[in-house]
Parts: structure tokens; C-alpha cells; sequence
């Protein structure tokens, strides 16, 4: 059964781009978070997915919240 693994990283992009190199395949490209992380997903070729984040800047709870994304109301 595969693993759902989260990894924290000095450079996100820099692991996702070896990961890829090594058989993996990118499920969620690298992007920036409201709350100062930076990451991707990778699926490795035994089917686990891999979290591959790194931290970019310290933020503030309220402030990571409010600048979450939003769910449309239902």
C-alpha cells in the first residue's frame, strides 16, 4: 500500500527537479502558500506521494489565514 510522506526541504524545487529525475513524476507543480511554505507533490515510482515542502518566511497565523484561498459559499 502506498505512503502519503511530507518532507521538509532547504529548496523545494531543487528536490522536486532530483525527484523527478530519479523516476518520480510530478503530481502538484512547486507553488507558493499563504503560509510561508513552499512545496509540490511527487509521486515516486513505487506510488507513494511525496510532500516535498520548504519554509520561505515565518507568517503570522492571522495573516497565513487571511491569505489563504477561499471556498465559494454553497
Amino acid at each position: 500500500m502506498p505512503a502519503l510522506l511530507r518532507v521538509y526541504v532547504p529548496d523545494a524545487d531543487a528536490a522536486v527537479a532530483a525527484a523527478v529525475a530519479h523516476g518520480a513524476t510530478v503530481v502538484t507543480g512547486v507553488t507558493d502558500s499563504a503560509w510561508g511554505d513552499r512545496g509540490g507533490r511527487v509521486r515516486d515510482p513505487f506510488g507513494n506521494i511525496w510532500w516535498v515542502m520548504s519554509r520561505t518566511e515565518d507568517v503570522a497565523p492571522e495573516e497565513g489565514v487571511a491569505g489563504a484561498p477561499r471556498r465559494p459559499a454553497p
